[in-house]
Protein backbone atom coordinates (compact mmCIF):
# COMPACT_ATOMS: atom_id res chain seq x y z
CA UNK A 1 0.00 0.00 0.00
CA UNK A 2 1.66 3.26 -1.03
CA UNK A 3 1.16 6.26 1.14
CA UNK A 4 0.47 9.50 -1.14
CA UNK A 5 1.14 13.53 0.03
CA UNK A 6 0.40 16.12 -1.69
CA UNK A 7 2.68 18.42 -3.50
CA UNK A 8 2.40 21.97 -5.18
CA UNK A 9 -0.09 22.49 -7.82
CA UNK A 10 -1.43 19.21 -7.86
CA UNK A 11 1.49 16.84 -7.99
CA UNK A 12 1.10 13.52 -5.83
CA UNK A 13 4.32 11.92 -4.56
CA UNK A 14 4.45 8.68 -3.06
CA UNK A 15 6.78 9.15 0.18
CA UNK A 16 7.93 5.48 0.07
CA UNK A 17 9.93 6.81 -3.24
CA UNK A 18 11.33 10.04 -1.49
CA UNK A 19 12.91 7.70 1.61
CA UNK A 20 14.48 5.27 -0.59
CA UNK A 21 15.79 8.35 -2.66
CA UNK A 22 17.28 9.95 0.65
CA UNK A 23 18.24 6.50 1.70
CA UNK A 24 20.70 6.36 -1.24
CA UNK A 25 21.30 9.63 -0.85
CA UNK A 26 23.24 8.61 2.37
CA UNK A 27 25.72 6.92 0.52
CA UNK A 28 28.72 8.18 -1.25
CA UNK A 29 28.57 6.23 -4.22
CA UNK A 30 24.73 6.37 -5.03
CA UNK A 31 24.70 9.91 -4.37
CA UNK A 32 27.16 10.65 -6.99
CA UNK A 33 24.72 8.42 -9.35
CA UNK A 34 21.54 10.11 -7.63
CA UNK A 35 23.40 13.47 -8.78
CA UNK A 36 25.02 12.31 -12.36
CA UNK A 37 20.83 11.12 -12.89
CA UNK A 38 19.25 13.99 -11.98
CA UNK A 39 21.78 16.66 -13.76
CA UNK A 40 21.09 13.92 -16.93
CA UNK A 41 17.26 14.62 -16.64
CA UNK A 42 17.76 18.18 -15.87
CA UNK A 43 19.86 18.57 -19.31
CA UNK A 44 17.23 16.21 -21.31
CA UNK A 45 14.08 18.56 -20.01
CA UNK A 46 16.48 21.83 -21.15
CA UNK A 47 17.68 20.77 -24.81
CA UNK A 48 13.62 19.59 -25.57
CA UNK A 49 13.03 22.93 -24.79
CA UNK A 50 15.09 24.86 -27.74
CA UNK A 51 15.03 21.89 -30.72
CA UNK A 52 12.11 21.38 -32.68
CA UNK A 53 10.18 18.25 -32.44
CA UNK A 54 11.42 16.14 -34.74
CA UNK A 55 14.62 16.29 -33.49
CA UNK A 56 13.52 15.30 -29.78
CA UNK A 57 13.57 11.70 -30.80
CA UNK A 58 16.89 12.18 -32.88
CA UNK A 59 19.50 12.48 -29.72
CA UNK A 60 20.58 10.99 -26.52
CA UNK A 61 22.61 12.11 -24.12
CA UNK A 62 25.84 10.07 -23.95
CA UNK A 63 27.30 11.95 -20.78
CA UNK A 64 28.30 14.72 -18.91
CA UNK A 65 31.79 14.41 -17.78
CA UNK A 66 34.42 17.99 -17.11
CA UNK A 67 31.73 20.38 -18.23
CA UNK A 68 31.37 18.96 -21.55
CA UNK A 69 27.67 17.33 -22.97
CA UNK A 70 28.20 14.89 -25.19
CA UNK A 71 25.33 13.90 -27.17
CA UNK A 72 24.77 11.20 -30.03
CA UNK A 73 22.85 11.70 -33.12
CA UNK A 74 22.13 9.34 -36.33
CA UNK A 75 23.13 11.54 -39.03
CA UNK A 76 25.09 14.80 -40.05
CA UNK A 77 22.37 16.44 -40.64
CA UNK A 78 20.82 16.29 -36.89
CA UNK A 79 24.16 17.29 -35.62
CA UNK A 80 24.26 20.51 -37.76
CA UNK A 81 20.84 20.92 -36.48
CA UNK A 82 21.66 20.23 -32.59
CA UNK A 83 24.80 22.42 -32.91
CA UNK A 84 22.99 25.26 -34.37
CA UNK A 85 20.90 25.16 -31.38
CA UNK A 86 24.00 24.93 -29.17
CA UNK A 87 24.57 27.87 -27.58
CA UNK A 88 20.92 28.65 -26.89
CA UNK A 89 21.12 24.85 -25.33
CA UNK A 90 23.92 25.82 -22.89
CA UNK A 91 22.59 29.19 -21.69
CA UNK A 92 19.45 27.83 -20.47
CA UNK A 93 21.03 25.05 -18.81
CA UNK A 94 23.37 27.42 -17.11
CA UNK A 95 20.33 29.62 -16.13
CA UNK A 96 17.87 27.47 -15.50
CA UNK A 97 19.68 24.20 -13.92
CA UNK A 98 23.06 25.73 -12.91
CA UNK A 99 25.28 23.54 -14.57
CA UNK A 100 28.03 24.62 -15.99
CA UNK A 101 28.54 23.42 -19.45
CA UNK A 102 31.97 24.58 -21.51
CA UNK A 103 30.99 22.64 -25.09
CA UNK A 104 28.18 20.61 -26.15
CA UNK A 105 30.30 17.33 -27.92
CA UNK A 106 28.05 15.67 -30.96
CA UNK A 107 28.86 12.63 -31.76
CA UNK A 108 27.33 10.47 -34.66
CA UNK A 109 26.09 7.03 -34.29
CA UNK A 110 24.15 5.52 -36.86
CA UNK A 111 23.03 2.30 -35.79
CA UNK A 112 22.12 3.16 -32.30
CA UNK A 113 18.57 4.95 -33.24
CA UNK A 114 15.94 3.03 -34.99
CA UNK A 115 13.14 6.12 -35.00
CA UNK A 116 11.18 5.37 -38.18
CA UNK A 117 10.68 2.27 -40.54
CA UNK A 118 11.93 2.81 -43.69
CA UNK A 119 9.76 3.79 -46.69
CA UNK A 120 9.08 1.85 -49.18
CA UNK A 121 10.29 2.63 -52.72
CA UNK A 122 7.00 3.75 -54.17
CA UNK A 123 5.21 5.59 -51.23
CA UNK A 124 5.13 9.12 -51.45
CA UNK A 125 6.04 11.75 -48.62
CA UNK A 126 3.07 14.13 -47.37
CA UNK A 127 5.00 17.45 -46.76
CA UNK A 128 1.51 19.88 -46.06
CA UNK A 129 -0.43 20.08 -42.75
CA UNK A 130 -3.90 20.83 -43.15
CA UNK A 131 -3.21 24.91 -42.63
CA UNK A 132 -0.21 24.96 -45.33
CA UNK A 133 -2.85 22.62 -47.84
CA UNK A 134 -5.82 25.18 -47.81
CA UNK A 135 -3.56 28.23 -47.87
CA UNK A 136 -2.19 26.24 -51.38
CA UNK A 137 -5.87 25.95 -52.49
CA UNK A 138 -6.84 29.48 -51.59
CA UNK A 139 -3.91 30.70 -53.63
CA UNK A 140 -4.72 28.50 -56.68
CA UNK A 141 -8.04 29.91 -56.73
CA UNK A 142 -6.75 33.49 -57.06
CA UNK A 143 -3.85 32.67 -59.91
CA UNK A 144 -3.92 32.89 -63.28
CA UNK A 145 -3.98 29.38 -65.57
CA UNK A 146 -0.57 28.65 -66.53
CA UNK A 147 2.41 26.42 -65.44
CA UNK A 148 2.30 27.94 -61.87
CA UNK A 149 -1.71 27.01 -61.11
CA UNK A 150 -0.68 23.57 -62.74
CA UNK A 151 1.99 22.84 -60.19
CA UNK A 152 0.35 23.85 -57.04
CA UNK A 153 -2.63 22.10 -58.61
CA UNK A 154 -0.47 18.52 -58.36
CA UNK A 155 1.02 19.86 -54.87
CA UNK A 156 -2.71 19.73 -53.58
CA UNK A 157 -3.61 16.35 -55.34
CA UNK A 158 -0.13 15.00 -53.93
CA UNK A 159 -1.09 15.72 -50.00
CA UNK A 160 -4.31 15.71 -49.80
CA UNK A 161 -4.57 11.87 -50.51
CA UNK A 162 -2.83 11.45 -47.07
CA UNK A 163 -5.06 11.07 -44.13
CA UNK A 164 -3.50 12.88 -41.43
CA UNK A 165 -3.70 11.43 -37.70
Amino acid sequence: MAIYYKKNKGNYHNILDILVVKWLSLDKNTNNIINIAQNMISIEHAISIFIPKNLKISYKLIKFENNILSIAVPNSENATRIRYFSTDIIKNIQSKFHLKIDTIKIKIYSNCFVTHKPLAKNSAKCFLNEHSLNNFKKLQNKIQEGPLKESISNLIKKNSTFIRT
